[in-house]
């Protein structure tokens, strides 16, 4: 079924976490293609958005990347504090698989396919995101389609 488009703008609001975790329950976290199906299913997800956008329109990948299952900080952890306490989890390598915050900014900015299609990629300062049992640090991370 064809999607349309292109559009002014295309948002993907949490949905590659949740198709990240397909992949996880699917094969296992230690099944040998894990990792690179969960790569692939990221730059899929990631190209259909830019093609799914006209030139000058805005991509918007919003994504919810550690919960409060791994670090229990989340849901006390002053506002202020929150960009700080993520960049530590990511540097300690607590978020989800295939949802690195900085990586997806770097793959805007450095992918071959991704790189020459979008502009001004920026990564939005992370927010709390309360979930009946959990607690999850999201971001947002913008670019413009050239």
């Amino acid at each position: 079924m064809a999607l349309g488009g292109p559009f002014d703008v295309v948002a993907s609001v949490c949905l590659l976490s949740q198709l990240l975790e397909a992949v996880k329950l699917a094969l296992g976290e230690t099944h040998s293609h894990y990792l690179p199906l969960v790569q692939a299913v990221r730059g899929r997800h990631l190209r259909q958005a830019v093609q799914l956008c006209r030139p000058g329109g805005r991509l918007v990948i919003v994504t919810d990347f550690v919960s409060s299952d791994t670090c229990r900080e989340l849901a006390t952890v002053a506002e202020a504090q929150l960009p700080a306490l993520a960049e530590q989890l990511v540097l300690a390598q607590n978020f989800f698989t295939g949802l690195n915050p900085f990586l997806l900014r770097q793959l805007f900015a450095s992918d071959p396919w991704l790189a020459p299609r979008v502009a001004q990629p920026q990564l939005s300062k992370p927010w709390r995101w309360h979930f009946p049992t959990r607690v999850y640090a999201v971001c947002a991370l913008t670019a413009t389609r050239r």
